[in-house]
């Protein structure tokens, strides 16, 4: 079992897949409380890359950092241990606090998938974002 410790987070290993292509956790604060999850995800081996995705499930839990804190700890991992070159997610650009966390974690806008979102009746742009290993800052 995979444990990373942070300030106020936890991320434990969760799921293992006969796959080498998924890596799942769960995120715990620090009292153990289930309060979501993070993947890597589509991993080329060959070409170092992976797709992160990240759930806060309760809306209670969300704008505390811990999505973050999260971020930054599975991308320490991801470059530092597993040795991957390029970490890429999508986010919808309604997500105003996913663009922010994504952008201060050190993700780069690069693409958008115009009206690729529908939500309460609005079509919404898909947001394109990656993150080197040089860009990564620890």
């Amino acid at each position: 079992m995979t444990t990373l410790s942070g300030e106020k987070i936890t991320l434990r290993e969760y799921l293992t897949s006969d796959s080498e292509e998924i890596y799942r956790w769960r995120v715990d604060e620090k009292t153990t409380r289930y309060i979501g999850g993070i993947d890597l995800t589509s991993i080329d081996w060959i070409a170092g890359n992976a797709v992160l995705s990240l759930v806060v499930g309760a809306e209670a839990d969300r704008n505390h950092g811990y999505g973050s804190e999260a971020v930054d700890l599975l991308l320490g991992y991801a470059f530092h241990h597993m040795g991957l070159h390029r970490v890429s997610l999508n986010v919808c650009e309604q997500n105003e606090a996913a663009v922010r966390c994504y952008i201060g974690s050190g993700f780069q806008v690069e693409g958008r998938r115009r009206d690729e979102v529908f939500l309460n009746g609005t079509y919404y742009d898909l947001i394109q974002m990656g993150i080197l290993q040089t860009e990564y800052h620890s």
